[in-house]
């Protein structure tokens, strides 16, 4: 296996746990007091925050499979190269933010592992998206 496919299939094990834990949360499975740093205020907050969340995390993930051939899609290759920048460009600036963020968990915990999403998103951006498995 080569480094970009296992890149490719960490990204997708990990946009597929978010995935399950943003439902978890929605169905009140997990509290949602216990995310966001305990911010959200109700449970309509945390119907946006996690609508946004399921949005933006199931786009990378589609992005991620159709970069990695697992998909096909009728979209252009360029528009999912711009999916996969606008993916490096969110988490760079969540783990700016996760730097200043008042929780110890959000800093020393989610920090590291924004910036992880922050360069593997990059490594797959960066790809030629005609380069297949490479």
């Amino acid at each position: 296996m080569t480094p970009n496919i296992l890149i490719k299939n960490v990204l997708i094990g990990i946009f597929s746990a978010v995935l399950i834990f943003q439902f978890l949360l929605l169905t009140s499975v997990i509290p949602y007091e216990h995310t966001w740093g305990g911010r959200l205020a109700s449970y309509q907050a945390m119907l946006v925050f996690v609508s946004v969340s399921i949005g933006l995390n199931g786009l990378f993930l589609y992005a991620v499979l159709v970069r990695g051939r697992y998909v096909r899609s009728p979209l252009p290759a360029k528009l999912i190269s711009a999916v996969l920048w606008l993916m490096v460009v969110v988490f760079a600036l969540n783990t700016i933010g996760n730097l200043f963020a008042v929780s110890p968990w959000e800093r020393y915990l989610a920090t590291p592992a924004t910036l992880l999403l922050a360069i593997l998103g990059y490594v797959i951006a960066r790809e030629n998206p005609s380069a297949g498995h490479s």
